[in-house]
């Protein structure tokens, strides 16, 4: 028997049972509510979030920094190729051809290192036969004789020329956006006698080596860091980018090469850590085809933007250096033809062990997109038909005598339309041009001499479009009516001679005369 004060000791020390709530636990409870645990996810997601914005604040500053001071970025703009032009079938008569390029890009190397790339560079261009844009050589170069040693690898000391009259020479050395020299005449003070022209080929080729463009340290023919040879292949590097200086302070590409092979492409983005700030990429040239011929005048031809032209088109987003439509279709369709230029980025920075900078191509930041095609409403069968019977024609009036005259037959034009629609089928004109030639000028002399020979042709006016531009009585418009009911009616077949008038006819006991009489 138990007492009533021992039952409430037992009470006391009784194990007290935990409410039913907390009876599965307080984790377990949240993970099977699922709102609970949404909060839990996102409160823990906040802190994350916290303590990374912290850390940027307080520890990535000398991070941020280092990186901004080691290294850049560059954009630079891709050329788009130009539209086709075609006829009426799809036959092309203007085309693009692209070509790969080599340009340089100032990502600041310094002048010992800079020297070193560009011998490098040259050395690779004349190993594999690639022409540098620079010209250079046509005012200074090595004797032919030296050069001819040269390549027998038996010259050290190497004779230089000028190539030059002395008057294009003086204009040459005293370009004040070049070398800055000055003729005796001009010098007026004591820093402008110091920067005398030089008379001879060896005089100005030191003042090269060691003043201006400083390729070698101290004038020590005993410790040279380069050859003669070695030393001129770096001058014609560095005048070409002296003479883009302005584009090359604010980073801007400087074409190097043209036409350059593929094998030589793909070395230099391969080993693109020996070559900092060369970049490759593609020029895009315009290329009229065999056909373009007999249809010179409406197809037109493309050239360099004039000043006129880029202060017009400049806002459209063309350049300086960009290429547009002249005359012709090229002209009036040149928003179509015109493609949008694209851009990529070079990134620069600093090798940590050498100090040298170091480039490569970055990003893709826009694809360039290529032009329209333009199709015409010319058939160039046709074309060549109307042009060859023309000029075979024109050939056969001159000196044909009618009446008290004699007839020279210089120039003509055929227009054929498609009488349902409008369309022009045929423009034909006669003289007409070559219009590669307006193209090929710069490069070919040939060309160029043509070209100049068209301009100056007064007389024939070969560039002139007679087909829209010259006033011409038009061929009587009832004549096909009348042929065609000649051919209906079977007074006529298409195997009989066409008649031609001699002035008047007897017909019906009356006589007929011909409009001229």
């Amino acid at each position: 028997m138990h007492s009533k004060s021992s039952d409430n000791k037992d009470k006391r020390f009784r194990r007290l049972k935990r409410p039913k709530h907390l009876q599965k636990g307080f984790l377990r409870q949240l993970f099977s509510n699922r709102y609970a645990f949404l909060i839990l996810v996102l409160f823990s997601a906040f802190v994350l979030i916290l303590l990374r914005t912290a850390n940027l604040h307080l520890f990535g500053q000398s991070t941020h920094t280092a990186l901004e001071s080691s290294g850049s970025s560059s954009e630079l703009s891709l050329s788009a190729p130009r539209g086709d032009i075609v006829d009426r079938n799809g036959v092309p008569l203007a085309v693009t051809e692209s070509i790969n390029t080599i340009s340089i890009v100032n990502v600041g190397m310094d002048n010992s290192a800079f020297n070193r790339m560009l011998l490098d560079l040259a050395k690779l261009f004349e190993e594999n036969k690639v022409e540098s844009e620079s010209d250079f050589r046509s005012y200074l170069d090595i004797s032919q004789a030296d050069r001819k040693a040269h390549e027998e690898g038996a010259l050290s000391v190497t004779n230089f020329v000028f190539k030059r009259s002395w008057e294009e020479l003086e204009a040459f050395q005293t370009n004040g956006d070049t070398f800055n020299l000055y003729t005796p005449e001009e010098a007026s003070n004591l820093s402008q006698r110091q920067r005398l022209v030089k008379q001879t080929p060896r005089e100005f080729f030191d003042f090269l080596l060691y003043d201006f463009f400083s390729i070698e340290p101290v004038a020590d023919e005993g410790n040279r860091l380069y050859s003669d040879y070695e030393a001129f292949q770096i001058m014609e590097m560095r005048y070409l980018i002296l003479k883009n200086s302005w584009n090359f302070y604010i980073k801007e590409p400087i074409l190097l090469a043209n036409n350059v092979p593929d094998t030589i492409s793909s070395l230099l983005n391969e080993q693109n850590y020996r070559f900092p700030g060369i970049t490759v990429g593609q020029r895009y040239l315009r290329r009229y085809t065999s056909d373009s011929d007999i249809v010179s005048h409406a197809l037109g031809y493309v050239g360099q933007i004039s000043s006129d032209e880029y202060d017009a088109l400049k806002s459209e987003g063309y350049g300086v250096n960009d290429v547009v439509g002249k005359t012709g279709v090229e002209q009036a369709a040149e928003r179509y033809l015109r493609g949008i230029e694209g851009a990529y980025t070079i990134e620069t920075w600093t090798d940590p062990e050498s100090g040298n900078p170091v480039a490569y191509p970055g990003s893709m930041g826009k694809a360039p997109q290529a032009g329209n095609e333009v199709r015409l409403t010319i058939d160039i069968n046709l074309q060549r038909v109307a042009r060859d019977n023309l000029e075979r024609k024109l050939r056969e009036l001159r000196g044909f005598e009618r009446g008290d005259r004699i007839m020279s037959a210089p120039a003509g034009s055929v227009i054929a339309m498609d009488a349902k629609t409008g369309a022009v089928l045929v423009n034909a004109n006669y003289p007409d041009y070559n219009v590669s030639d307006f193209v090929e000028q710069y490069t070919d002399p040939v060309a160029a001499a043509r070209v100049q020979q068209y301009l100056s042709d007064t007389n024939g006016l070969p560039l002139l479009n007679r087909g829209i531009s010259q006033p011409y009585a038009p061929g009587s418009t009832f004549k096909p009516v009348t042929a065609m009911a000649a051919f209906e009616s079977g007074t006529m077949t298409a195997a009989d001679t066409i008649y031609r008038c001699n002035g008047h006819e007897e017909i019906g006991g009356l006589t007929w005369n011909c409009l001229q009489e």
